[in-house]
């Protein structure tokens, strides 16, 4: 484990798709080489696509404006999390929290209201100094760069939840699936995984992956998980709330 961990949150506790995740072996993946051809050709794209700084900064407007013209603003992510992500923590203690894929912080500044501790993991080097720098001033955020699918730079056992907001949309049912593999074990007894992912198949405006509703609730089942809802915050993309055992 990195020597750089913050003590608390190290010592805190000891369908329709037929593709890869029928072999078992993809079940316990924690590295983009063990993935398909196509799900690493889906992770170099995200990569390229994401990787750039400047884009960032000033064609995404820190991931306010998209191609296309389409503007959002931090009240509207607020109401994302207002409608979508507190009803589902009122009644839990939620005291570290781990983000996937938080592109420029978007959705972090909803994450850090709720998280004692969060930790950030990202592919893009860029994003995750984007973020450094725009959470300078916090001293409860852990980053991390990984390939793409890896978690092992993150202790197990230690998250009340884990959060993706708008990123994961982009993201093939391959990956989605490691991802949730190792939330099992990343996860505390009770802890809730909160994903938001295409929900309808591909759609080629924003980039949407084959990821549907149904396949998140067949990988759902197949690895133990309690789905707890599934929130349609628009005609395609999907938030998926499942509760670890």
């Amino acid at each position: 484990m990195s020597p750089n961990v913050a003590a608390p949150l190290v010592q805190r506790r000891d369908a329709d798709y037929s593709g890869p995740e029928t072999e078992v072996g993809l079940l316990s993946v924690d590295k983009a080489s063990e993935l398909s051809p196509e799900a690493q050709n889906n992770i170099s794209w995200n990569l390229a696509q994401w990787g750039d700084r400047d884009r960032w900064i000033h064609e995404h407007e820190y991931g306010l404006r998209w191609g296309g013209g389409l503007q959002q603003s931090p009240s509207w992510m607020a109401d994302i999390a207002s409608r979508f992500l507190l009803p589902h923590l009122a009644d839990r203690s939620v005291r570290a929290v781990l983000e996937i894929a938080p592109g420029a912080g978007r959705f972090t500044t909803e994450l850090i209201r709720v998280a004692e501790e969060l930790w950030l993991v990202d592919l893009s080097p860029a994003c995750i100094q984007l973020c450094k720098e725009r959470f300078k001033y916090y001293k409860n955020i852990q980053y991390s760069v990984n390939d793409g699918v890896s978690l092992g730079m993150v202790p197990d056992r230690a998250f009340d939840l884990v959060a993706s907001f708008d990123s994961l949309v982009h993201v093939e049912p391959e990956i989605i699936l490691a991802y949730l593999a190792q939330f099992r074990d990343k996860l505390a007894p009770g802890g809730i995984v909160w994903l938001d992912h295409s929900g309808r198949g591909v759609k080629k405006i924003g980039n949407r992956s084959s990821m549907t509703y149904d396949r998140m609730h067949r990988f759902a089942s197949d690895l133990g998980f309690e789905m707890l809802a599934q929130h349609w915050r628009n005609t395609h993309d999907c938030i998926s709330v499942l509760r670890n055992p």
